[in-house]
């Protein structure tokens, strides 16, 4: 399981959640501009009966048995001067003329207007506009300012609606309607904590399957590390099993070998004409290398003696030693020289068996190749001088690469490379141990069938 399916399950589920809020949002807002509009309409429509109800009581009331002579309003109302209460009489003006509304006319005329309905609906035409809630009266008049013919707004608690009657043969007046809002939006808000219920609901079935699949993919994740540290013990007390088993092995070859070696060198000593005619001299090379490579296993430096080396000199000296090898394989070698490169303190003979075990995998790797190059490099850099081997051979699979350095693993055919001495196993594991008893450090990059890259890198004193 990999840690890139949980970003995307998070991500989906955040724009899936995002997307789904806006719509919610959305949604919300529709409907409530809805109900809205509809309360307007509405709130016109019953404006306009009240103001016909009210217009055909006002022609029965103007009439010259309800008129005054002489009589003048001492105040009138900010936004209506044709209705007037005074000492509980309603008065109408009506141009220059003042009319007294009758008691029957007055008490109907009061109790449509100003009596508070049970569903939260009222009505005034402004005959007293103290009784109208000041967080209305106050949008009122700066809507009322704005236009003043009809119009609709809506305050904290209310939603109102007014008109102006004109009707040339009465007298002008504003009517107002004004409803309770959580009266009119319970349904919608009865509908919205549902709605908001199950949306909760909703989210937190995706909160709890989230968690459950971190906790999943988490506990799939420990498990994998579980199993990766197990192995990796698993292969460390392999590999320390077999170094332990190599060195009983390599100290009862070692005592013999010795001897012959000794032997043998005192036979050349004595009978020199021996050497060319039996091959002692490859003899004593062949034991030596073998005595190195067992050296190796037992993890001990090739030899104690340490002198500085111009890198660059070395390997330009080795690529000499290898140039007809190189011909022979048809292998182009390049090196680029590091400049400003410290010397490096260390065993010649150690550094030649780094070189050349890296030197022999890459031609190798070279055989089946159609591009056959070899490219060195050295630098100097963060305090370490580093050597670069780089081949254009069949590369490394990723199957065997934390394996390479493994005691005893190879994927050479020992047949084929037996002539040549490798094919054991032992080279790499064996540079690997020079180059950290030095306290330095081998790397590798490697695409299949493009190239391998070795970098070795060693502390500068």
């Amino acid at each position: 399981m990999k840690k890139e399916y949980l970003y995307y399950i998070i991500t989906i589920a955040s724009i899936i959640l995002f997307l789904e809020l806006s719509f919610s949002f959305i949604l919300y807002n529709n409907v409530k501009n809805d109900i809205k509009q509809e309360c307007f309409i509405n709130s016109q429509n019953n404006l306009r009966n009240m103001i016909s109800l009210l217009n055909s009581n006002l022609f029965t009331i103007l009439k010259e048995d309800n008129y005054l002579k002489d009589f003048k309003f001492e105040k009138e109302n900010k936004y209506n001067p044709n209705f007037y209460i005074f000492e509980k009489n309603l008065f109408i003006k009506y141009g220059e003329k003042i009319y007294m509304v009758p008691q029957e006319s007055k008490n109907i005329l009061l109790n449509i207007f100003f009596e508070k309905k049970e569903n939260g609906k009222y009505f005034s035409i402004f005959l007293d506009h103290e009784q109208i809630p000041d967080e209305v009266k106050k949008e009122f008049e700066r809507y009322y300012v704005l236009n003043n013919s009809y119009g609709f707004f809506e305050t904290k608690h209310f939603l109102v609606s007014y008109k102006k009657s004109n009707y040339e043969n009465l007298p002008e007046y504003t009517m107002i309607f004004w409803e309770d809002k959580n009266l009119e939006f319970k349904h919608f808000n009865d509908i919205l904590f549902l709605f908001v219920s199950i949306h909760i609901l909703v989210l937190v079935f995706i909160a709890t399957f989230i968690s459950f699949y971190i906790n999943a993919f988490y506990t799939v994740i420990k498990i994998e590390e579980e199993a990766k540290k197990n192995l990796e013990l698993l292969r460390i007390n392999r590999t320390l099993t077999i170094e332990k088993f190599s060195e009983s092995i390599v100290h009862n070859i070692n005592n013999p070998l010795t001897t012959v070696y000794g032997y043998i060198q005192i036979l050349v000593k004595k009978r020199p004409e021996l050497v060319s005619q039996f091959k002692l001299d490859k003899v004593v090379e062949n034991i030596e290398f073998v005595s190195n490579q067992l050296k190796l296993l037992l993890n001990k430096k090739v030899s104690d003696i340490e002198e500085y080396i111009d890198l660059n000199e070395f390997v330009k000296d080795e690529l000499k030693f290898l140039d007809q090898t190189l011909r022979n394989e048809n292998i182009t070698a390049s090196f680029y020289e590091g400049v400003a490169l410290p010397k490096l303190k260390i065993n010649r003979n150690d550094l030649k068996m780094v070189f050349d075990n890296i030197i022999d995998n890459a031609i190798d790797a070279l055989q089946n190749s159609s591009i056959k190059n070899i490219i060195l490099r050295t630098y100097y850099k963060n305090h370490k001088i580093f050597l670069e081997i780089e081949d254009t051979g069949e590369g490394i699979t990723d199957e065997i690469k934390e394996k390479i350095f493994d005691l005893y693993f190879t994927t050479k055919n020992s047949q084929t490379y037996y002539k040549r001495g490798s094919g054991t196993g032992i080279g790499l594991y064996s540079i690997k141990k020079i180059v950290e008893l030095y306290k330095g450090e081998i790397t590798f990059s490697s695409i299949f069938s493009k190239g391998t890259t070795f970098i070795i890198s060693f502390p500068a004193d």
